[in-house]
């Protein structure tokens, strides 16, 4: 059976020595204090890596952009997007990171063609999340929210180290798995 937010955020809390939480709307400090970063969290864990369960590959569309940018195109992102790793012409090579830039929900670049490819970091149901990325994620869960539940800097700061050396574990396991999915 896969976790949900609410199993992800109630091992979190359980793990601080906090109550669990039985949904986001409850009127408790965990509820709260959950419901206000769980999402925000998990884009980030997800920003971190690309995760090979939620990056995949996707043709983008030029767009008339009304940001200014040193660059001659502007491309639209996909609306599930939270990290954007290689861009390249349709069926090219991929385009040095020097070569393209963020900006908000687009990437500019100076290529002309009407469409790009790229690589890219989504938002995907937990269902998906693999165990390692799960105990990444209650990591950084525990250390965020550590803050509002404890108001200890020392067991935050003991929080954040044993966060990075989640991530890097869970990374490392990620990263000997099958290549993303590509055009």
């Amino acid at each position: 059976m896969s976790d949900t937010k609410i199993d992800i955020c109630s091992r979190a809390l359980i793990e601080l020595g906090a109550n669990p939480i039985s949904d986001f709307s409850g009127s408790s400090t965990e509820s709260v204090v959950a419901s206000q970063l769980y999402d925000a969290t998990v884009r980030k864990v997800l920003a971190r890596h690309p995760w090979r369960f939620a990056t995949i590959g996707a043709t983008i569309n030029k767009i008339s952009s009304t940001n200014v940018t040193a660059f001659d195109s502007a491309y639209q992102l996909p609306a599930d997007f939270v990290a954007l790793w290689n861009v390249r012409d349709v069926g090219g090579d991929d385009m040095a990171a020097d070569e393209w830039v963020v900006y908000g929900e687009e990437v500019h670049m100076d290529v002309s063609d009407d469409t790009v490819e790229v690589d890219y970091t989504r938002v995907v149901d937990e269902s998906y999340f693999p165990a390692h990325f799960v105990e990444a994620l209650e990591a950084a869960l525990m250390h965020r929210f550590c803050g509002p539940l404890s108001h200890s800097g020392s067991m935050r700061d003991a929080l954040a180290k044993t966060y990075e050396q989640a991530l890097s574990r869970a990374a490392h396991i990620d990263s000997r798995q099958d290549a993303p999915n590509r055009l």
